[in-house]
């Protein structure tokens, strides 16, 4: 019996140092809530003043309702319920248009925009503060766009000169108390807790909490509201440099050194790393993408486990290409597990359901309605991030699935007839990428089935937006069939900014394929014209910023595995803009026409230019009788080729990395001596080899 109750007490004893070792705490992050609600009366917990213009130049209506305020307070219980001991912000609480006429009316009739600014922030950022507070242990926040008034901010116009007001009444908020000292201004070491001296200092940050370290970067840089640091965006632009940067140096080292912190999480809001998914967004990134300064310093520290994002309004996770640092831009709101070792990161959508009646509320210059209610959120995704070995491992599932940035991310093989929409193998998945069918018939192709397009028919993304924006390079390819000489549209995507050619479409004149913008287009040079009735494979490659070559001039086409270089020595940069554009396939961005007379098939997007013996690959795979491999299955031998990795399986063959296919030429597929079949995919004679297996064996 002693021996009995020994194994038993030290059996307990085991179990006990396993729990204790498999110990975790959690936080959780709620990127672009986007209510714009506050209570105008000055009658709210949250002890806010009234609106000056209230309730005379709201339509006698309060900025809010009670079914709004409940719908605010469940969403944040339902993150509340995982008894997190921080909740993370990435910005963008509302609207923000407080720069606008209707805003001095109501918050300060009479005064001036700085005023207007002011006391409107104070109203509505109080409000988020106490809601957030008062259901969670520790609010930490970043500045989102709309923090600032939301893009653009044009040099010039009064928004531009009103970003620090703005800035300054968000910081005052959440990151000080009543009496003005800064909540988080515990050293990391020996270096501050924010970037004292800058514009920042406010409102970029440092916070440890148990084991971890969270850096909040306010990514919003003006230099001066009267210099245009971006084409697009005017005097605000998404980098950290100067002073501001050292500084996030200076933390991440003392991160590094401190043996009490064994995770690093920065958060900010636009994303990074590119291509993220987008939805009725601005779709506005990080400066350089992965090749900025900033994304270098979080390179340099090894804690550093993530940086989360909002701004696009939906989910995407990625992993850097040259560290193991996770991009995780999430909505709905995201749950992190941290134990010593790991972190294991859930995404949870949030749902709602009729709430059965509709209360009345005023918001942004107009009386709107309500009537929805929280209903129990649903987990679409997770990450579990592993860093128990020598190298970091990662198991990811759902939405959270991590994305091949520069592989392939739209794919429409319109093999699905029958479905209601066109199904996108591609990375960017279905739910936000799939085709919405506008008319399109089907036919035969050079593989199974083709969209039959006539005019005005056309499909488009019904959520997803541009899929690669600004200069980022991209590769886009199809098969097509056509008679006509006219003026069409392969697939495009951008829209209209003066002076900026931020469109790109893929498109035909006069039977030669080629690349039309705002107003400068492009031909492939000594390309043959394709209105003879035939499959052709068609291909555009765009080198872009990575490369110094983002120039129209720099676009690279193909026509059957034959290469054609732009007939344009135009200098215009080309910089793809991503605001509330979807992708059409068949007609031009944002659906302007002109569009396609014939049939279409394989319609393919890259996140990466595309070597020429890729390029050229996907027209042999395809035309080839033996084979018939679409954009899909040429992928899975460009990862195979790519990364050298174990052997993948493809319509009956068995295909491994293979060298020394020297005297073929790239792109081509070969016959080897020993009856295998193989593509050279580079000039080195590498590339893949494949022999027939018998699957049911497998």
């Amino acid at each position: 019996m002693r021996k009995t109750y020994g194994f038993i007490i030290m059996m307990s004893a085991l179990c006990s140092f396993a729990m204790a070792a498999e110990s975790s705490w959690t936080f959780v992050g709620w990127a672009d809530p986007h209510y714009e609600a506050a209570d105008l009366t000055g009658n709210n917990p949250a002890g806010t003043p009234a609106a000056e213009g209230y309730p005379e130049a709201t339509q006698g209506c309060n900025g809010t309702s009670d079914l709004v305020e409940q719908h605010i307070a469940d969403r944040i219980s339902q993150m509340a319920a995982h008894n997190p001991e921080a909740v993370l912000i990435p910005g963008d609480l509302g609207s923000y248009h407080f720069d606008s006429d209707w805003a001095k009316t109501v918050f300060a009739p009479g005064g001036t925009d700085k005023q207007t600014v002011q006391n409107a922030c104070e109203i509505y950022n109080g409000q988020w503060y106490y809601r957030f507070a008062s259901q969670m242990p520790l609010v930490l926040i970043a500045v989102g766009d709309h923090e600032i008034g939301d893009n653009n901010w044009t040099v010039g116009k009064p928004i531009s000169y009103l970003v620090d007001d703005f800035r300054l009444s968000l910081a005052q908020t959440f990151n000080m108390d009543e009496s003005g000292n800064f909540r988080f201004d515990e050293k990391i070491g020996s270096v501050s807790s924010r970037p004292l001296g800058t514009p920042y200092e406010n409102t970029s940050y440092a916070k440890q909490v148990r084991n971890a370290l969270f850096i909040s970067v306010d990514v919003f840089r003006q230099d001066s509201p009267e210099k245009q640091l971006n084409v697009i965006s005017g005097s605000v632009t998404g980098d950290v440099s100067g002073a501001h940067l050292t500084w996030l140096e200076n933390i991440l080292n003392a991160a590094e050194n401190e043996s009490s912190i064994d995770h690093v999480f920065v958060f900010g809001h636009t994303p990074v790393l590119e291509p993220v998914r987008k939805w009725v967004s601005s779709g506005m990134m990080f400066d350089e993408r992965g090749d900025s300064d900033f994304w270098a310093a979080l390179r340099r520290c090894s804690k550093v486990r993530a940086y989360f994002a909002g701004e696009v309004h939906t989910e995407t996770a990625s992993k850097d290409t040259e560290s193991d640092i996770l991009q995780i831009v999430h909505s709905g709101y995201l749950k992190a597990d941290v134990y010593e070792d790991k972190v294991e990161f859930t995404n949870y959508r949030f749902q709602n359901t009729n709430a059965g009646s509709t209360e009345k509320y005023w918001s942004k210059n107009a009386v709107k309605s309500w009537n929805k209610k929280v209903a129990p959120e649903i987990m679409n995704g997770s990450i579990i991030a592993d860093y128990s070995g020598s190298k970091a491992s990662f198991t990811a599932s759902g939405i959270l699935e991590l994305m091949d940035q520069k592989g392939l991310l739209v794919h429409y093989s319109f093999d699905d007839e029958l479905e209601s929409k066109i199904t996108n193998h591609g990375s960017m998945k279905t739910e936000m990428y799939g085709g919405v069918n506008k008319g399109v018939s089907f036919g035969s192709s050079v593989m199974g089935s083709a969209g039959v397009f006539k005019p005005e028919s056309y499909l488009t993304t019904q959520k997803g937006i541009a899929p690669v924006t600004g200069s980022e390079p991209r590769t886009v390819s199809a098969w097509i069939k056509t008679t006509s000489s006219d003026h069409m549209t392969i697939g495009g995507w951008g829209g209209w900014i003066k002076g900026i050619q931020a469109k790109f479409n893929f498109d035909l004149i006069d039977g030669k394929i080629g690349i039309s913008s705002v107003n400068k287009q492009t031909r492939a040079a000594g390309s043959p014209n394709l209105a003879d009735g035939k499959w052709h494979h068609v291909a555009a490659a765009f080198p872009g910023r990575p490369a110094g070559k983002d120039k129209i001039k720099d676009l690279i086409f193909y026509v059957d595995g034959q290469k054609f270089p732009a007939d344009s020595n135009s200098e215009d940069i080309l910089i793809t803009n991503s605001s509330v554009n979807n992708l059409y396939v068949g007609s031009s961005a944002r659906n302007r026409g002109p569009y396609f007379k014939g049939s279409i098939d394989e319609f393919a997007i890259w996140g990466s230019q595309l070597a020429d013996g890729k390029v050229q690959s996907l027209w042999h795979g395809g035309k080839s009788e033996m084979l018939s491999y679409n954009a899909s299955d040429m992928e899975k031998l460009f990862d195979l080729f790519n990364q050298s990795s174990s052997p993948v399986f493809i319509k009956g063959r068995r295909w491994q990395s293979v060298s020394g296919l020297s005297g073929s030429k790239v792109g081509e597929l070969v016959k080897l001596h020993n009856g295998e079949i193989a593509f050279v995919l580079d000039k080195q004679g590498n590339g893949v080899v494949g022999e027939i297996v018998d699957m049911t064996c497998m």
